[in-house]
């Protein structure tokens, strides 16, 4: 709101992120109450990925291309994968200024892998500063027996690469 007058394209910016955001936080919330009251529906993980993409491109100049696979895995691997799309998508719209995004989700060998890359601002690569979310990004991708990579250079948008096993054991 402070920015609006001085920075229109900037606070257009912000105004996006919010938007996506807050749709995710209310999306996330919905699923809380499944999983309470027992009714966790969960489509395929393509379609959620898909959904996902489109519920974050839908009415906004953001684009996204993709190329997700169709694979069978845990509920804690499928809640965890579709997360973590949403908050590097919200990261690169609110730290990077990103309109354009990369996604890849397919199983290779006895791997799942998952990359996000953006075209916003980026950082020194160094200089990556893991908050919460990245942090807690790591920490659950170990959890899981993966691990998470995160690269940047100034100028030259933002990564996170993941591998996950892609047995579908919980």
């Amino acid at each position: 709101k402070l920015i609006v007058e001085e920075n229109p394209e900037g606070a257009k910016s912000k105004i996006v992120a919010a938007n996506l955001q807050a749709r995710h936080a209310l999306e996330e919330l919905r699923d809380c109450v499944h999983l309470l009251s027992g009714t966790a529906a969960q489509g395929s993980l393509r379609d959620e990925l898909l959904a996902i993409i489109h519920e974050s491109t839908d009415g906004t100049d953001i684009k996204i291309r993709s190329d997700v696979g169709e694979m069978t895995i845990s509920q804690a691997k499928h809640r965890f994968l579709c997360n973590t799309l949403k908050e590097g998508i919200a990261n690169g719209l609110r730290h990077g200024g990103a309109t354009a995004f990369w996604f890849e989700c397919k199983r290779e060998g006895d791997k799942i892998l998952f990359v996000l890359s953006d075209n916003g601002k980026g950082v020194d690569g160094n200089a990556v500063q893991k908050g919460f979310g990245l942090t807690t990004m790591e920490e659950r991708a170990r959890a899981l027996g993966g691990e998470v990579a995160f690269s940047s250079e100034d100028g030259e948008g933002f990564e996170i690469r993941m591998q996950l096993p892609a047995e579908t054991k919980e």
